[in-house]
Order: C-alpha cells, then sequence, then structure tokens
C-alpha cells in the first residue's frame, strides 16, 4: 500500500466587511485560494531536495510569498 503525503496551502483573506480595491487600498484580498499537492512517500526526500535546490538558487531561507505587492 502506498502512503502519501497531502500539503493545503491558502493565499488570500477571509474577511469581506472592506475588500481591496487597488494596490494601496487596505482590506481583504478580493481572492481566496486554496491549493494542495498529494505527494507519495517514496518521493518525499525527492521532493525535499528539490527545495532546497531552489531556495539556494534563488538565496531565500523560506519560499514564502508574503513580500508580493501586485494587486
Amino acid at each position: 500500500m502506498t502512503k502519501y503525503t497531502f500539503y493545503v496551502d491558502e493565499t488570500g483573506d477571509a474577511g469581506l466587511e472592506k475588500v481591496r480595491q487597488g494596490t494601496h487600498s487596505k482590506g481583504a484580498s478580493p481572492y481566496l485560494v486554496l491549493g494542495g499537492c498529494l505527494v507519495p512517500a517514496v518521493r518525499k526526500a525527492e521532493l525535499l531536495n528539490l527545495l532546497s535546490d531552489v531556495r539556494t538558487e534563488i538565496d531565500k531561507s523560506d519560499l514564502h510569498c508574503t513580500k508580493l505587492s501586485h494587486f
């Protein structure tokens, strides 16, 4: 029996009282997006090595999109 790990992440804001209208306005983003990735246990080490190589190549210790400023 093959084992898997399912990774889930979200981006955006769930608050709907005030939705941001542009790049510089305050409020929730107009979109809430969920994404997932199903990884077989036998490929997990390979994936972790690939992510480590990407972090090294772009000179970032954390692969997170909080620094993005586009709408």
